[in-house]
């Protein structure tokens, strides 16, 4: 699977929030880092499992909870029944297609997948200017200068940049992003998701 190059066409609000969302619950999976929950039954004092979460590029969730414990990503789906449509969603996928895990290696010289940075709650919040600021939820946003984009300094293609603050359970997400010479930084669109909440993206 190639890496994603940007496209020119504006996404409606509604498609933008769903692959949004897709892209946080998939980053939760993969061993993200996020503060321990805070909302939600069970939840306990995030104070306690900070300290366990690593700041900086990538760093490591150690164990600590993403989602309320009630979150359809934190249910045990192990014993459930198989979709009756589930021969052909497989089918319509390939059978015998391969998984390709598009992370954590380079391609062009570049490197390929969705890069994280996390944060303190003290990192200082700097302006963010966007194409489509009727898309994307406003700033400042708690983002470093050296926030890690995807595919690179230089890439052409989608420029993600995702932070999250450890200290606050919230993920900050923009696309097209690029740091500016004042600290703010300027992206196509942006999107601030409270990872203590079940609730939906507005439509």
């Amino acid at each position: 699977m190639r890496r994603e190059r940007r496209s020119d066409h504006r996404v409606s609000r509604r498609e933008f929030w769903k692959q949004a969302s897709i892209r946080s619950s998939a980053l939760a999976l993969s061993g993200g880092a996020i503060h321990a929950i805070l909302a939600g039954p069970g939840g306990e004092a995030a104070a306690q499992q900070a300290t366990t979460v690593m700041l900086g590029p990538d760093g490591s969730l150690n164990g600590a909870q993403v989602f309320p414990v009630n979150n359809p990503w934190n249910q045990d789906i192990s014993g459930l029944p198989v979709d009756p449509n589930s021969a052909n969603l497989i089918k319509s996928i390939g059978v015998t297609t391969s998984l390709h895990p598009d992370f954590g290696t380079v391609w062009e010289g570049s490197p390929i997948g969705i890069p994280y940075t996390v944060v303190a709650g003290t990192q200082p919040r700097v302006p963010v200017t966007f194409d489509y600021a009727d898309q994307s939820d406003p700033g400042p946003y708690p983002i470093p200068p050296d926030a890690p984009i995807e595919g690179g300094p230089n890439g052409t293609g989608d420029r993600h940049v995702l932070v999250l603050d450890r200290d606050h359970a919230m993920l900050y997400e923009m696309w097209n992003a690029t740091p500016q010479a004042d600290g703010s930084w300027h992206a196509g669109s942006g999107a601030v998701f409270d990872l203590t909440s079940n609730a939906f993206r507005p439509a």
